[in-house]
């Protein structure tokens, strides 16, 4: 199995398989990425789309020593589409619901409380705090990579990651939710 850098490489030569591979490893992921930044259905497909756009043009940018990996520049592209798209909206919108009909009514009921009511706390944070809540906690970057993609040192995305599960415990209060319960949509 090639690497993501390889596939880079690949896709900077004019080879399409490159393209097809990282597309499948990762568009799911940005899109749940940019979901739960932006809080937009729509912003999240919409940079979903870019993110690949971008790739497909300019596979030739990424720098291996600017960025430690390719999943980071990927995440990186899909950070600056989604803070471009929420400057142009100046506001977040609700996050939409993204379960799927292949669920139980009972997991549905559980999961429409829990996404409606933590999502809405983490939409609630400051961006800089949702951002690395969403890195770290959700889609469980390590603190370096989530450093890395974010252009900040290790020590301010332990700290902002530390206010925002604060804030988060707080803004959920007694409903008994977590992050963790959040990460039911992933499986």
């Amino acid at each position: 199995m090639p690497s993501d850098e390889e596939l880079l490489a690949n896709l900077a030569n004019k080879r399409k398989p490159g393209f097809t591979v990282l597309y499948k490893r990762y568009s799911d992921l940005i899109y749940r990425y940019a979901l739960m930044v932006s809080g937009s259905a729509s912003v999240a497909e919409e940079a979903t789309q870019e993110t690949f756009v971008h790739v497909i043009e300019n596979a030739t940018a990424f720098d291996p020593s600017r960025s430690s990996t390719a999943r980071g520049w990927l995440y990186g592209l899909a950070r600056n589409k989604v803070r471009a798209a929420n400057r142009y909206q100046g506001r977040v919108a609700p996050l939409a619901d993204n379960r799927s009909d292949k669920d139980s009514p009972d997991r549905v009921v559980v999961w429409s409380q829990v996404a409606d009511e933590t999502a809405a706390a983490i939409l609630r944070l400051p961006l800089q705090q949702r951002e690395v809540l969403v890195l770290c906690g959700l889609q469980e970057f390590d603190y370096a990579t989530a450093a890395t993609l974010l252009e900040l040192p290790v020590g301010t995305v332990r700290s902002r990651l530390s206010r925002a599960r604060h804030a988060l415990r707080r803004a959920l209060g007694d409903t008994g939710y977590t992050l963790e319960d959040l990460k039911y949509e992933a499986q």
